[in-house]
């Protein structure tokens, strides 16, 4: 699994509301196999979202280091 990039996190939030509406969208007309695949989606995402936020805190950045 590639690691999810700190500088991303804004990105991955966008994502996750954007989801999330789409699942209220989804119920609404009932469209059951699209929620439960939005679900798993939305999910994953914010396992990726917490690794993120995990890394941030560690002070990791996705900018590589200079070689010397």
């Amino acid at each position: 699994m590639l690691r999810p990039e700190p500088s991303r996190l804004p990105l991955l939030r966008e994502l996750e509301a954007n989801l999330t509406e789409r699942i209220a969208e989804a119920r609404q007309q009932v469209w059951l196999s699209e929620v439960a695949g939005l679900q798993e989606t939305l999910a994953a995402l914010r396992a990726k979202t917490e690794h993120a936020e995990h890394l941030a805190a560690a002070g990791v950045t996705d900018s590589p280091e200079q070689l010397t």
